[in-house]
């Protein structure tokens, strides 16, 4: 994983969560740095598997240290235009608000440790920039109680 002056944090209202109910993640990307770089403003949210996504996340179940089985959504998405390719300027941030169980909807209730990574340099991503932050940028953990009452 990437370390540098940009900063993945990611939130959420409740840590137990019923199925049913939203499961509300904000995604915030900060410049922590002293210079301006290069971003994709898109923060599309994705499968760390699948093309044209800048947003994805791991969903762990914390009893088995095994990652979550999910329904995964089958989304057919373009690339980003050279248009969502911006500067974050030092001390700004950007961010973006995903339903965790519109994209990574557990089938099984249980106790799970999220974490989200920005990627805006995929090999296909023909339109970025060359001087677009390159690597997989992780996110801090949240651990997340899904029940079904």
């Amino acid at each position: 994983m990437t370390s540098g002056p940009l900063r993945l944090e990611i939130s959420v209202q409740k840590q137990v969560i019923h199925f049913g109910a939203p499961c509300q993640v904000l995604v915030k990307l900060s410049n922590e740095g002293l210079k301006s770089q290069m971003v994709n403003k898109r923060l599309a949210i994705g499968y760390r598997d699948n093309i044209s996504r800048e947003i994805f996340a791991d969903l762990i179940n914390l009893d088995t240290g095994e990652p979550a089985r999910i329904d995964a959504v089958d989304y057919n998405r373009n690339f980003s235009p050279a248009s969502d390719y911006v500067y974050l300027q030092p001390g700004e941030t950007i961010s973006t608000l995903f339903d965790l169980f519109e994209w990574y909807p557990p089938v099984y209730d249980g106790t799970y440790r999220l974490v989200v990574y920005y990627q805006a340099d995929e090999p296909m991503a023909t339109a970025a920039p060359p001087d677009v932050v390159s690597g997989v940028i992780e996110s801090n953990q949240i651990v997340l109680t899904i029940t079904k009452q």
